[in-house]
């Protein structure tokens, strides 16, 4: 099993992103409802482009913060 820090070096070598769906009338939708639908109707590659800038943006705001691990 892989870990997220690197022991010897201290250095981030795995992270994870969960996604959820805040539906506007069912509140808050687990992945095990959507991403099924998402893989059948071909929107889950949507959904991983979506995930992928957001993680994105996420990592640069914590580096603009000092609290990233990139150089």
């Amino acid at each position: 099993m892989s870990r997220p820090l690197d022991l010897q070096t201290r250095e981030v070598v795995s992270a994870e992103a969960l996604v959820r769906w805040k539906h506007r009338d069912q509140g808050w939708i687990q992945p095990a409802r959507f991403i099924p639908v998402a893989e059948q109707s071909d929107l889950i590659v949507v959904i991983g482009e979506w995930m992928l800038r957001e993680v994105a943006t996420q990592i640069a705001h914590w580096h603009a913060q000092g609290l990233g691990w990139l150089p």
